[in-house]
């Protein structure tokens, strides 16, 4: 049986793009990135083959739709919305680190959805750290019973960490596509901040949207350099960020 102590993806190491006359790059790690390979492999890899409760992976039909518990008290909680917004993006969290659950673009879809939805209530990033440090399940109650989060399992640093970084992504493509104006203040988001828009300019602004074809560029662009990353797990991880960013570029375009 899967291990519900088992901890989500570490943080993400990011290409951080730094413009020169040319649009490109140049490299950096955003706090806490050392762990990532590491933490990669031992989610992405470690549970592929891993069997939940009850027997066999977990069901698509059980867990694939996003059935959260709750709706008839949105009326009468004032905070009811905001916590099932954060649900949502917990959910798809899980999704997306956990083989099994939906496929993996479903679940970036639907993290980037929730997240541009709280950016249309109004919330900010501030406003939307305390909700999730508030919202300890995904409200859905097999995912919560297999993940351990109906037996008090919390979120680990690393996990809580990572969501937050793709969350951040997604506030800054909607601050470089215009359509809100969410505030960066720490380091972390302002190098998070210059990623997307650097992908907005360099790639998404002139038409080249695919994220095979922008991997390879940008591989190109620092093969002969000593920014080449080399490692599997970070490219696959690099590759994880983009895709998060265009999703997030698309969705955004086309409100």
């Amino acid at each position: 049986a899967m291990n519900t102590r088992v901890r989500l993806l570490p943080v993400l190491v990011l290409v951080t793009l730094a413009g020169t006359a040319e649009g490109f790059f140049s490299l950096g790690q955003l706090p806490s990135g050392a762990m990532a390979a590491r933490g990669y492999r031992a989610m992405r890899l470690g549970t592929a083959n891993r069997a939940m409760p009850g027997g066999g992976r977990m069901s698509r039909g059980i867990a694939g739709a996003l059935i959260m518990e709750g709706d008839s008290d949105l009326s009468s909680d004032p905070f009811a919305a905001s916590k099932k917004r954060a649900q949502t993006i917990n959910f798809a969290f899980i999704a997306a680190c956990v083989p099994g659950i939906m496929p993996y673009q479903e679940a970036v879809e639907s993290f980037v959805s929730t997240t541009i939805e709280c950016l249309d209530k109004g919330v900010s990033l501030g406003a939307l750290d305390l909700t999730m440090s508030q919202t300890q399940s995904t409200g859905n109650a097999t995912i919560d019973q297999q993940m351990g989060f109906s037996q008090g399992r919390q979120f680990a640093a690393e996990e809580v960490a990572l969501r937050r970084q793709w969350i951040v992504f997604v506030y800054a493509a909607a601050l470089a596509v215009g359509s809100h104006a969410p505030e960066f203040s720490s380091a972390g988001d302002l190098a998070s901040l210059s990623y997307v828009r650097n992908i907005f300019n360099n790639f998404w602004n002139k038409g080249q949207r695919d994220v095979k074809s922008i991997n390879m560029e940008m591989t190109f662009m620092t093969a002969e350099s000593n920014l080449a990353v080399k490692d599997p797990a970070e490219k696959a991880m690099l590759s994880q960020a983009l895709r998060f960013a265009l999703a997030a570029f698309h969705q955004l375009s086309a409100k």
